[in-house]
């Protein structure tokens, strides 16, 4: 009986330690991607050039593509250099986080969300760093002063969560998630977490 009674206390101090660890994964994703749309607004302001901010989809240890990877980088056509310069590595989005594809809830991944400005594809090149060697991303533009190059008319925004949790009410984020919302007249950045 009192294995029973252990067992049972195990198994739920198992689920709760799962769910912190997700939980902090998801806010330790949100920082991550606040510090480097501030590193590349601030290396925009302070070398005078323009750095893209990309969102790469990459996959997985099981496969599954998804946009989990952040690159800054300075393009050689604008500085005048040989090749692209990345600002720092790229990071990884920890544990099984990701940025929902759902253009509602992550509107930097759409390309056609404004008629006068909106994120762009591409395919990196074959010279990238390693981890993101022909891969595909979106992207958009801190500019010298700051701003970035999206329509401020359009709310943009980004929305994270854990790839493999049930999704919330009518197909949206699962009731665990971090969203990120730019200004796109300063290209300031916020963050809101339930």
């Amino acid at each position: 009986m009192v294995l029973a009674i252990i067992s049972i206390l195990a198994v739920a101090s198992l689920a709760a330690i799962q769910g912190t660890q997700s939980g902090v994964q998801l806010k330790g994703s949100g920082d991550a991607v606040i510090a480097e749309l501030n590193l590349a607004r601030q290396t925009a302001s302070t070398r005078n050039l323009p750095v893209d901010f990309r969102i790469y989809q990459v996959p997985d240890s099981s496969g599954t593509i998804a946009h989990r990877v952040i690159g800054l980088v300075i393009q050689a056509s604008m500085s005048g250099a040989a090749t692209d310069e990345y600002v720092g590595k790229p990071v990884v989005l920890p544990g099984d986080v990701v940025v929902l594809p759902d253009k509602t809830y992550s509107s930097l991944l759409d390309t056609t969300a404004s008629t006068t400005s909106a994120p762009i594809a591409g395919t990196e090149s074959a010279s990238a760093p390693y981890l993101v060697q022909n891969k595909p991303f979106v992207k958009f533009t801190f500019l010298p002063g700051g701003s970035i190059n999206l329509d401020s008319t359009v709310p943009w925004c980004l929305t994270l969560a854990n790839q493999h949790k049930k999704a919330g009410v009518n197909g949206g984020p699962a009731a665990n998630y971090v969203a990120i919302v730019m200004d796109g007249q300063s290209g300031r950045a916020s963050i809101f977490q339930p």
